[in-house]
């Protein structure tokens, strides 16, 4: 993305394509981890008794912050921060 820099439109494509990616990959774990969040709605730790729909709970809501924060950049078209290493490559 970093040879993109002098190419203002190709970079803004790129940048909405990686975040669109971004949405998918989240919605893809966010629907695996509801799926074992149904799932451990039945079911108890053998040894502390919490019900086990509690284990992907973390990852179903990381992935929905992510999807937010992505989609909120895509909306608002926020510019890839490449910082200063993309000077180096």
């Amino acid at each position: 993305v970093g040879m993109l820099q002098h190419k203002p439109l190709a970079l803004r494509l790129m940048t909405a394509l990686i975040r669109v990616a971004v949405i998918l990959g989240c919605a893809l774990v966010g629907w695996g981890a509801w799926q074992q969040v149904a799932v451990g709605l039945d079911s108890k730790s053998v040894v502390l008794g919490y019900p086990t729909a509690l284990l992907p709970l973390p990852a179903l809501l990381c992935t929905a912050s992510i999807a937010v924060m992505a989609f909120i950049e895509l909306i608002q078209q926020t510019p890839l921060d490449l910082g200063h290493g993309a000077d180096v490559e």
